[in-house]
């Protein structure tokens, strides 16, 4: 693909504790309620960001490792973690069923990588398609 990672242009901001999106709600009573998908990539992100980057965690530096990828095209990899030349892209699809469409931006842009769904396992594949709650349970016992 021809996008890049960059820490001046990508920058996305997850809230660190999930109950912060509740806020707006609870100001103007009627009003939106946040998206499951959006909470659990929010999730998802600051999992990632304590996983990674946790030398930094409690001094609110700016992240080393961990960034999101869009491409000149506009498409966008939710978060890219990792060092070097080895960056691993995570996608979060939280719905049921991952298609291989689902996966296509990846794939074209990294070759390989992961899928967070809500239900999906599938590792039979580059980028392979693994539940939210897996990936966060194995994401805390690998910490």
């Amino acid at each position: 693909g021809g996008g890049g990672l960059s820490l001046k242009k990508n920058k996305k901001l997850y809230l660190v504790d999930p109950l912060f999106a509740e806020i707006p709600k609870v100001l103007q009573p009627g009003g939106p309620t946040p998206a499951m998908a959006a909470m659990v990539e929010n999730i998802v992100g600051m999992a990632l960001y304590r996983a990674a980057e946790q030398e930094i965690v409690e001094s609110f530096s700016l992240p080393q490792s961990l960034f999101y990828w869009r491409s000149r095209q506009g498409n966008e990899v939710a978060l890219v973690s990792g060092w070097g030349s080895r960056k691993i892209p995570v996608e979060v699809e939280y719905q049921q069923d991952v298609t291989g469409r689902d996966k296509l931006v990846v794939r074209n842009s990294f070759g390989e990588g992961l899928v967070l769904s809500s239900e999906t396992l599938d590792l039979d594949d580059q980028v392979r398609v693994i539940p939210a709650p897996l990936f966060l349970w194995l994401l805390k016992t690998e910490a």
